[in-house]
């Protein structure tokens, strides 16, 4: 029997703990936007001709939702890494990068949700990921990681994030509610359970044209590293009229370069994959955070995706959607309902610690 007391210390402790990931996974935050290598037109990316050759990847979810894998870096197992779609380079963590012996290569001044800051970029590397193999790869550092509170908030040591470099290179099938993470190369094998949805990866990103309330249809950054369930750009929410007649919270985004303010309300419903969900917990930017691009309404997080079985095809511009079974085989619906979460983690752009106010 747990007393009063012991429980408020308890019910304390994780807010301390999520706030300690959401400060985090900030610092990380858009980082790891600016990618180390040039990117390379997915549509014009070589798809393997060989037999499909897949492998389950050692794989764990942090207490915020990221999925964690863990890559060879030139060839040694250096640690857990965030499986992170929003990531459109790779980073790493000082410690880390000398256990690889990766160099200085240069300095990058990158752009955060208030400012910007400078990081040093490593490299380069060859990565493994199951029979993916990417060779030349650079990083960057991102000293937030080695601190020990980076541990404390993501439940483990965390290593590096693996982005748009490794992924653009293979195939990637990833069940959260397992957690599982198959990397295959070559041909993806057929699964009759998946419908496929062209997926438009530019800048490093990957995006879906999504329906939500209104009947409006638009383009959304899709990002595994944000664990909240969607967030309208500035550009989006003036677009759509977004505020108007919402009741709000307000929210406070704090990243590289200072903080601004932000809102955050419900929208009746949102279509991803072909799937409908009600009643979504949506951010509403208030200033522009780096994802401007003009295309875009928004990205849509793990709230959202974490519920479906999800088949990551960047060579062949696809997503395959397809609801997680249960033991017995049956499909399970119950994470569609999953409550909001007031602690909303991004891991590659901006993470934001929300403080719940209402307006």
């Amino acid at each position: 029997m747990v007393d009063s007391r012991t429980q408020t210390l308890m019910q304390r402790s994780n807010k301390w703990v999520g706030c300690l990931s959401a400060v985090f996974t900030i610092l990380i935050a858009s980082a790891v936007m600016v990618s180390c290598a040039s990117h390379v037109p997915v549509d014009k990316l070589s798809v393997a001709q060989a037999p499909s050759r897949a492998e389950k990847l050692e794989t764990k979810r942090t207490p915020t939702g990221q999925i964690l894998i863990r890559p060879l870096i030139n060839g040694q197992d250096l640690g857990w890494f965030i499986f992170d779609t929003g990531a459109a380079g790779m980073a790493i963590a000082p410690s880390a990068a000398d256990r690889a012996m990766l160099g200085v290569l240069e300095s990058k001044e990158v752009q955060g949700a208030g400012g910007s800051a400078t990081k040093r970029v490593r490299g380069n590397a060859t990565i493994d990921l199951g029979p993916v193999h990417v060779d030349d790869v650079s990083f960057i550092e991102l000293e937030e990681l080695d601190n020990p509170l980076a541990t404390l908030a993501f439940g483990q040591p965390v290593a590096g994030v693996c982005g748009y470099e490794v992924l653009r290179a293979g195939v990637f099938a990833i069940d959260p509610s397992v957690p599982s993470v198959t990397a295959i190369a070559g041909e993806t094998p057929s699964d009759s359970a998946v419908t496929w949805h062209e997926l438009a990866v530019f800048s490093g990103h990957p995006h879906l044209r999504c329906s939500f309330e209104g009947d409006h249809e638009a383009l959304f950054m899709l990002d595994t590293g944000f664990n909240g369930a969607v967030s309208f750009t500035e550009r989006g929410v003036k677009e759509y009229s977004l505020l108007e007649g919402r009741k709000l919270r307000r929210s406070m985004a704090i990243g590289v370069g200072g903080a601004r303010a932000d809102r955050h309300g419900t929208i009746e419903w949102l279509e991803f994959g072909g799937h409908r969900v009600n009643a979504v917990q949506a951010g509403f930017e208030s200033k522009n955070t780096g994802l401007d691009d003009a295309r875009l309404a928004g990205m849509i997080g793990m709230k959202i995706m974490g519920n479906y079985k999800l088949v990551w095809d960047y060579p062949r511009g696809r997503l395959g959607v397809a609801l997680p079974t249960k033991a017995d085989g049956s499909v399970n619906l119950a994470g569609a309902k999953s409550e909001h979460n007031t602690v909303a983690v991004e891991v590659a752009r901006i993470a934001a610690a929300q403080v719940g106010e209402q307006v």
